[in-house]
Parts: C-alpha cells; structure tokens; sequence
C-alpha cells in the first residue's frame, strides 16, 4: 500500500505518524524550539509598526460590533457584518484595551498558531531538526515575491489569519491519511473565512479525486466532511445574507463596483494595467516553473511517495483555479455583469497560497536529500536557501527602518507631500489626537478619502472612505455613490473629474455635502481654506467645524472653536 510505504523516510530512518515525533521530552522541546525560531522570523517578516494595512478595516468593526456606541454614526461600521466568528471570538477583547494592544496580542496570537501549524506541516514532509525554521523562511518570502493577486499568510491581525492556520493543520492530516481531521479543519478555516477554507477545500477535494482514493473511501470520510460543512456554516450563513434578498440590478451593480472598481489588483488581474499584469503573471509562472522543476527532482529521488506527490497535486488544483479564473475574464470580457458575478469570488488567492507551500517544502527536501551525502553541493544548495530568505527579511527591516510609517497611512502621506511623508503622517497622528480630544464622540467626519487610521486614532465616525468598503449589496452601492459625490462628481457634460482634495473642492460644495450626509466637522489639507470656523489646524492638516444652518442635526457639538485659532492654528 502506497499510504503504508509513505511511512518510511528515504533519509535512512523511520518516522512514525506524529509529525514532529513528540513521544519524548527532548521531541516536545524540539518542536516548542522550532517554533519559536519560526515566531521570531514572522515578526522580523510581519512586524510592521500599527496599524497595518487592514488592521483598522477589521479591528474598528470588531470593536463596532461589541459596542455600538463607538463611532455611532459611522457608515462602514454600520453596514452588515462579514465575519462574525471572527467579530464574536477577538472583538470582546478591544472593549478593555486600546487598539494597538489588541492588534499586537491579535499579531503574536495569530503567528503563533501559524508557526505550530507549520512546524507540523514541515516536519510530516522533513523530521529533521531545523528544517522546518528554513522552510518557513522560505515559504514567507515566495508569498511575498511572487504573489500573483496580493494574497498574503502572516501579516496583521484579521480573520484569514486564523483561517490559514487550520488549513495548514488540514493539509497536515490529509497528507498523513487522516481525511476526516482534514476536512473538520478545513471546515473551521471556512467558519472564519468562507473563500479561505472553501477553496482550500476545493482543492483538497481535488487530490482526493486524484490519488487520495487509493487511501480513503467517500464513505469512511463522510463524517468529517458532514461535520466539516457543519462548522463552515458559521462562515457561510453571514455571507449569504450579505445578498439574500437584494434586487438583481442592485446585487449587478454591487458586484461590478466591488471587482472592477474597488478590487481589481484581488479579482480582475486582466483590467489592471498591463505591465502590472505582465509583472504578476510572469513572477508567479516562474515560481510555479520552480516547481515543476523540484517535483521532477524530488520525484527522482522520492519515488512511490505519496505526501509529496499529494503537495504538488494541491498546489497544481490551486494554480488551476487561477487559470479557470483568468479564463472567465477573458470569455466574460464584454459582459461585465456576468464577469463581476462570477470573478467575486477570488479565484486567484489560493495559489499565492499552495504554490510558496510547496515550492518551500519540496526545496527543503532537497537540501535535505543532498546533506546526505558528500561534497560540497548540499553546503551551496544551503546557503542559496539560507541567503534568500536573508535577504528577504533584511530587505523588509531596512524598509522598515527608513519608512517608520504604518503601511495603512502611507498612501494618505505620500499622496499629500511625498517629499516629506514622514512630516506629513506627524500632522496626521497630531490632527487626529486634537479631533478626539475636541469633539463629542458622537460626533460625525467628512475625512479624506484615502484615510485609513482615522476612527482607529479618533473613535469618531466618518462619511466614507476608500478603504471600508462594505460587504452587502445595498453598502457597496452606497459606498460607490458617496465616493463619487464626496470626491469625484458628475460636471456639467457628465465628466468625473477628482477633487485634488476636500479642501480644493471649495465650501460651497462641502456646504451641499454637509446637508446631504449630515456631517459635524471636516478634516482636510490646510490649503486652500475653506471659509468654514477652524476647530485646530497643523502645517498639513485643518479641522473645520460644519455650522448649524448646513447641517439637519439638532445639536451643536460640544466643543466650540476657540476665537483665538480661528485662523492661527494651535
């Protein structure tokens, strides 16, 4: 039996089931040190100062979701919820500490699972001590490189994180014939992101049909895959409802806004612009050719085993979802509501996924293979290994070094001043401290559109941003029509012309929008003025108060424009 020949190592020793061979002590403290070494790597790879890119998009909700008084008002925050398993399990904690605190125990937390979960993963391909730190090492900096639609593993804290730590742990029992644990895990990863775990689950499906029959009968894992689609409906339910019940035009329009206009670098590779799309096709084409070429060395020298074969068919199913994916763009290019319709559904991610996973452990096994004998091939395999992923992690804390900013308020910084961004995200982080201590909490901002940190920094709530798109129908269209009116309206011959800024669209227009979308206060670039009172204002940045006579709400913010700013600043 292929299953029961796959137990013997071709290293020159046995291994049992356990992938770590954890019977003893010196086993236990073996893989809690492997860990640790791969926990230091993700933080040198993830440790970007916070909030990172999508930190505020998820944390802000997750706090919104436990107490609804924070941000009242806010149209992102109020729009339906995506991820409630992830809400549920990691919101309550935001209600006791500051956001930054939970993003950091949501980091650690969440790399940690992620090392276990590979540290297993690699030791089921390579029981050797040590390995599994280079493969994770190597695995990080594939996903990184050659990404194909940005899909990424360690990184901040969200609800993908936690879902790609129960596929790693799927693929582990798949792979050591234990289907039924497999397809539970896989469950779980849906129950916390349905596309995460259901494509995974797709894929894993796909091995089956290819060789895992020889191993396992449909009926024997029935009971894992009843339990499996049990457990994903806590992921799958709150997804459904985002369009159940929603007119078809709008459900249409809806899902064109969110893949042509919000998300084309995720869905639509095909409508970016084409040197981006010949840059992303052609670096994940080679990392998929690196692995056609390892599978041909490893099968050389690994022949009749079955985990291997196993990996390389998952990351195959993976790249194939990818190119049914492309292809539907290419058929349902002149009809867009067909294409949005189906291209939501990220057909590309996984394989920024399977293909690093293998890719990393096949050349582990290699360098494994080849420290078996003499010479001094095994030593330079190893140090081409070693230096890659050095390289990959000096790079980032270099990066890091120079640009300190958080990634999230990058785009802001550099879009107003990019000769000095640094100065610029200063004013910003100064700005937002003067309009929570200011302002009444209830209190409502029309924001820039590239923002991102705001509500993270104020507690108060905004009109739209670019970032928070929601997940509904009914948000996204909304979301659409507030981005348009807010900063790009419709001229007098239908041209859409962008506001270089809120501040340059003049008062007369923020005076229509302040009617429309009842806002209290505006935050903008302090040049041009806007003839509105100031609350406070920086080098970069003025915080105008709406007057009463523009707005329909009753109540006059608490905090009143100190007569001595009015034009001074603070």
């Amino acid at each position: 039996m292929d299953h029961l020949a796959d137990q013997a190592l071709s290293f020159g020793r046995d291994w049992t089931d356990a992938p770590v061979n954890q019977q003893d002590s010196q086993g236990v403290w073996r893989a809690l040190g492997e860990v640790v070494l791969i926990l230091a790597l993700f933080f040198i790879h993830a440790g970007y100062p916070v909030p990172d890119v999508n930190e505020p998009h998820y944390l802000c909700k997750a706090k919104h979701y436990w107490d609804a008084a924070w941000c009242s008002g806010d149209f992102f925050l109020d729009s339906a919820d995506a991820h409630q398993l992830f809400y549920w399990m990691f919101g309550w904690i935001t209600r006791f500490i500051a956001l930054a605190n939970a993003a950091w125990i949501g980091r650690v937390a969440t790399w940690c699972l992620l090392a276990w979960a590979w540290q297993r993963l690699s030791w089921r391909f390579l029981p050797r001590p040590l390995f599994s730190v280079l493969t994770a090492g190597l695995f990080v900096a594939l996903n990184y490189r050659a990404e194909l639609a940005g899909e990424w593993v360690v990184g901040g804290i969200e609800a993908k994180g936690f879902a790609y730590v129960l596929v790693l742990h799927g693929l582990e029992r798949a792979f050591a014939g234990r289907w039924n644990w497999a397809w539970l895990c896989l469950g779980g990863a849906a129950a916390f992101h349905i596309l995460v775990g259901g494509w995974a689950a797709i894929a894993l499906g796909m091995v089956w049909l290819a060789s895992g029959r020889n191993q396992i009968r449909f009926q024997t894992m029935l009971p894992g895959l009843l339990g499996g689609a049990f457990v994903s409906l806590a992921g799958f339910v709150p997804a459904l409802i985002l369009t159940w019940g929603q007119p078809a035009d709008l459900t249409y329009q809806a899902n064109q806004i969110y893949v042509f206009q919000r998300l084309p670098h995720h869905l639509a590779l095909l409508h970016l612009p084409p040197a981006e799309t010949a840059q992303r096709l052609f670096r994940h084409a080679a990392l998929f050719g690196v692995l056609g070429f390892l599978w041909w060395q490893t099968n050389r020298r690994l022949a009749g085993q079955v985990r291997y074969r196993q990996l390389v068919q998952f990351a195959t199913a993976a790249a194939s979802i990818a190119v049914l994916g492309l292809v539907t763009e290419v058929v349902t290019w002149g009809t867009p509501e067909m294409a949005a319709r189906i291209l939501r559904y990220y057909w590309f991610r996984l394989t920024d996924f399977a293909t690093p996973c293998a890719v990393a452990l096949l050349t582990g096994t290699i360098i494994a293979h080849q420290m078996q004998k003499p010479g001094a091939r095994q030593l330079v395999c190893l140090v081409l290994a070693c230096g890659f992923v050095g390289w990959h992690l000096g790079t980032l804390m270099r990066e890091r070094h120079l640009e300190p900013i958080p990634r999230c308020d990058r785009p802001l910084a550099y879009q107003i001043h990019p000769s000095r961004a640094w100065d610029t995200y200063v004013d910003w982080v100064a700005i937002c401290h003067e309009a929570a201590a200011r302002t009444r909490t209830d209190a409502i901002f029309l924001t820039p559109l590239q923002a991102q940190s705001f509500k993270w920094r104020t507690g108060r709530a905004e009109v739209v941003t670019r970032k928070d798109i929601p997940q509904d129908a009914t948000g996204i269209v909304e979301w659409s029509r507030r981005c348009q009116a807010i900063h790009c309206p419709e001229g007098p011959f239908g041209e859409h012309t962008p506001y270089r800024s809120l501040a340059a669209s003049g008062t007369s227009h923020i005076a229509k929008l302040a009617r429309r979308f009842e806002f209290d206060y505006v935050l903008t670039r302090s040049t041009p003025v806007l003839h509105l009172p100031i609350v406070c204002q920086n080098e970069s940045f003025t915080i105008y108060q709406v007057p009463r006579y523009l707005r329909p709400r009753s109540f006059w913010p608490s905090a009143k424009p100190d007569p001595n700013q009015l034009r001074t600043g603070y």
